[in-house]
């Protein structure tokens, strides 16, 4: 009964931290695609 409640606990926390990952990885795609156009608009404000 403790082990396959231990296990069921283990479990349920992967998909968490899985999910909590996915989020993280889409939020840190997004940062990099927004800092990646802001230096290039000021690239090309600061050679226009």
């Amino acid at each position: 009964l403790l082990y396959g409640n231990m296990a069921r606990d283990l479990y349920h926390l992967g998909k968490v931290l899985d999910k909590k990952y996915r989020y993280l990885t889409i939020s840190y795609n997004l940062f990099m695609v927004g800092f990646i156009a802001t230096v290039l608009s000021f690239l090309v404000l600061l050679f226009a």
